[in-house]
């Protein structure tokens, strides 16, 4: 078992400033360039999961937020700040994107999603990446690290924290039913579905959300095991996060890493400024993706 010196770094605003394994048995060579065409993998439990790849360099892996896809990453820039450093792989998650869309809320299961990142990352790097996730994806990036902690070799999490620290008392009753009333947009003629909703799989999003709504203490107690570095961010604003944030600086969270950062960005920021913007993202997460 791999031992660390407990490095609990909480910070406000940081300085701007390759292991092998058995499990990665197709090797390729590295990709020189522009997104590929969508390539897909096949999960544990038959789910087609689509994703693309760019770049070359030290392999990333991306997960984009609930009812985002791996577009995302491209639009609010960074994959043009990336793609020169890294070779990016781009993951839609299941139920977005070009990636299969169950509708069963217990196809949602950490799991089953912690596979579906697994089945991609096996078939595409030659050692273990790094994994990003925001948000909905931030919270399977948690549940990848605790579930295949051997897969990933660092790990970053934005505006997501509840995979760690749970939700607020009575929250999931709320969530489940908010989840259920975008199910119901399904059957709605396209006139009257939310523009947000639009282009979306209605039915997956909201087996997705409903599934995600229930704490998962299984997750919690391997998440503690985690032997890597793993870089924690959240907007000052973030209201989605405020519960977890209070728990954060409250200290709990400390205690399942060996070795974390947590930065608390500038600009008052709200979950969503704490993605789109970028170049202050980065600021931070690149010193990171840099340490050895």
């Amino acid at each position: 078992q791999v031992t660390l010196m407990q490095r609990r770094t909480f910070v406000a605003l940081l300085p701007l400033l390759g292991i092998t394994s058995s499990r990665f048995g197709m090797a390729h060579a590295p990709a020189t360039g522009a997104t590929s065409a969508s390539r897909s993998a096949i999960s544990s439990d038959g789910t087609r999961i689509a994703y693309g790849v760019t770049g070359a360099g030290p392999e990333l892996v991306l997960l984009h937020g609930l009812m985002g896809n791996r577009q995302s990453w491209h639009t609010s820039g960074y994959v043009d700040a990336l793609a020169n450093n890294y070779r990016l792989i781009l993951i839609d998650m299941r139920g977005h994107g070009e990636s299969q869309g169950p509708t069963d809320p217990e196809a949602y299961d950490y799991a089953s999603l912690a596979a579906d990142i697994a089945a991609v990352v096996e078939q595409e790097c030659e050692s273990p990446p790094v994994l990003w996730g925001y948000s909905a994806g931030g919270g399977l990036t948690m549940a990848c690290a605790a579930l295949y902690p051997d897969l990933y070799r660092k790990v970053i999490v934005g505006g997501s924290f509840r995979a760690a620290v749970g939700f607020p008392d009575g929250a999931t009753a709320g969530m489940v039913a908010n989840a259920r009333r975008i199910a119901a947009m399904a059957s709605l003629p396209a006139a009257e579905v939310p523009a947000n909703m639009l282009g979306q799989n209605i039915a997956a999003v909201a087996a997705f959300l409903e599934k995600g709504s229930y704490f998962d203490p299984h997750v919690q107690t391997l998440l503690k095991q985690y032997p890597g570095q793993v870089l924690l961010y959240l907007g000052a604003e973030d209201a989605t996060q405020m519960h977890a944030q209070e728990k954060t600086i409250n200290g709990s969270i400390a205690d399942f890493f060996a070795d974390l950062e947590y930065v608390e960005l500038p600009g008052k920021l709200s979950h969503g400024e704490a993605f789109e913007h970028a170049e202050i993202v980065l600021r931070y997460t690149l010193p990171f993706l840099a340490q050895d």
